[in-house]
């Protein structure tokens, strides 16, 4: 016998249980005229819904879970009992089997068979538990529309559910007109995440998102976005919140920075080229004029001295801006590093300078101490501490300079710096010491950065300097390393 779709259909129709075909994202495809009889719609009213207008809209959050499930996992599903309202506002319980549909091995739809649950003690159970399911629904609708920032409930399927005050107020749209509808159609550019959303329901976990950004009446809007999923009484994962924070002034002041800081770089290249170029010449025309021999005057020679000294300190001044700037500029690149040998040959770059001072260095490190970080910042922060430590040493003695692991735990290291110089009055100068151009002891040369290229490339490899000092005694410095970057 030639079977005829007409005949397949008579056949669907003429069964008393109820039928139903569903696409993607739950939307109704055909059912057949038990269905369409039990909601009083016909097919071409069903087509494209999600569920009857007369229907439990958190009944429905359940029909599109199990629709999800099957259609996403592809298996069939055993819904014991389902709550179904019909076109009077009647409630009646049925047992429904869902199964996948599929076309070369790819699930296009899903279709679902429901048959009248008629026994009095399955319908009691039914009615308890689906009590306790809508009072769970419920109270999360009413949480997120009280949230003070723009909040969304969706289910399995991407369908809004319900939306708080500020989600209208802030993306500047009309009241009421999103629940019912698809977030994934409706923001398909805007908040193009569908894809976080359905692996947070998939995985049952929070996914932050860093930045979204919205055209809202013709304006840039940023927003971080949180998606969260939330359970059913069942503790199976009804579908996500969406919570959005406005970081709108923060990237927009991040912005103002980010255009000061390029007009500080440029600036500083124009210092260090154009400004320099000039001084350079200065300096050989006064050479020079040196050799002149009507310029041999007291007053003439003296001039020139203290021009030659201004030159010098406008270099110096030029000198230090550039290695502010390279500071700054340093990626970071993280290498396994022997701490021991490390700091060894920084000091074995001071030899020359130690043994005019009769200085010495005592190294407790252990020979094994390996620290995954960035070469060229720790070489900033230990040559920048070595150096300190000769250039302010105490006159009445000789230096003596102790660099030994502190401490070693809970993935850091902290290492110590001990000389017995000068000393700092911290009482005056702690808060400006790790400042840019600031010195506590004006009376030994230097340029006041040390310690600030030593702080800023410790924060670029998430470490800290502590420092002790007492004027007379000597001054401890306890850098503290992540083990690993």
């Amino acid at each position: 016998m030639d079977y005829s779709k007409e005949w397949y259909l008579s056949v669907l129709n003429a069964i008393n249980d109820l039928i139903l075909v569903k696409g993607d994202k739950s939307k109704l495809l055909w059912a057949n005229k038990a269905f369409c009889d039990y909601y009083n719609m016909t097919n071409e009213q069903l087509k494209d819904i999600i569920d009857s207008e007369n229907s439990d809209p958190d009944d429905t959050i359940q029909y599109v879970k199990d629709d999800h499930y099957v259609f996403t996992n592809g298996v069939t599903l055993n819904v014991p009992s389902e709550a179904v309202t019909d076109s009077k506002g009647n409630v009646n319980y049925f047992h429904t089997i869902k199964n996948p549909i599929k076309e070369k091995e790819v699930i296009v739809r899903t279709v679902g068979v429901s048959r009248l649950i008629e026994d009095h003690d399955a319908i009691e159970k039914s009615k308890k538990l689906h009590s306790q399911q809508k009072t769970s629904i419920r109270d999360l609708r009413t949480f997120v529309e009280s949230i003070p920032s723009p909040a969304m409930m969706l289910d399995t399927s991407q369908r809004i559910i319900t939306v708080s005050q500020d989600w209208y107020r802030q993306l500047s749209i009309e009241q009421d007109t999103l629940v019912g509808k698809n977030f994934s159609d409706l923001y398909r550019e805007d908040l193009s995440f569908s894809s976080e959303i359905e692996d947070s329901i998939k995985n049952n976990k929070r996914i932050e998102i860093e930045l979204a950004t919205i055209d809202i009446n013709d304006k840039e809007v940023h927003f971080k976005v949180q998606i969260n999923p939330w359970l059913l009484p069942s503790d199976e994962v009804g579908g996500v919140m969406l919570l959005l924070s406005n970081i709108t002034s923060q990237i927009e002041k991040e912005k103002v920075l980010k255009q000061h800081n390029e007009e500080l770089k440029q600036f500083a290249y124009i210092t260090t080229h154009d400004v320099k170029a000039p001084i350079t010449n200065i300096s050989s025309f006064l050479a020079l004029l040196s050799e002149e021999d009507n310029l041999n005057s007291e007053k003439a020679q003296q001039a020139m001295y203290w021009m030659n000294k201004s030159i010098e300190k406008a270099q110096e001044k030029i000198h230090d801006l550039v290695k502010v700037i390279e500071q700054r500029e340093q990626g970071v690149h993280p290498e396994e590093i022997n701490i021991y040998n490390f700091i060894e040959e920084i000091i074995n770059g001071h030899a020359s300078e130690l043994e005019k001072v009769d200085g010495k260095v005592i190294l407790k490190i252990p020979l094994n101490l390996m620290v995954l970080t960035s070469v060229k910042q720790l070489k900033t922060i230990f040559e920048n501490l070595v150096s300190n430590a000769i250039r302010y040493r105490y006159h009445i003695r000789n230096l003596e300079l102790e660099i030994s692991l502190k401490e070693k735990e809970k993935g850091k290291v902290s290492i110590q710096f001990k000389d017995n110089g000068i000393g700092i009055d911290l009482n005056k100068h702690e808060n400006r010491i790790f400042e840019m151009f600031k010195r506590a002891n004006m009376e030994v040369e230097g340029s006041g950065l040390g310690l600030y290229l030593t702080k800023q490339a410790l924060s670029q490899i998430n470490g800290k300097i502590d420092v002790e000092s007492e004027v007379g005694i000597g001054t401890t410095f306890t850098v503290t390393l992540p083990l690993s970057l």
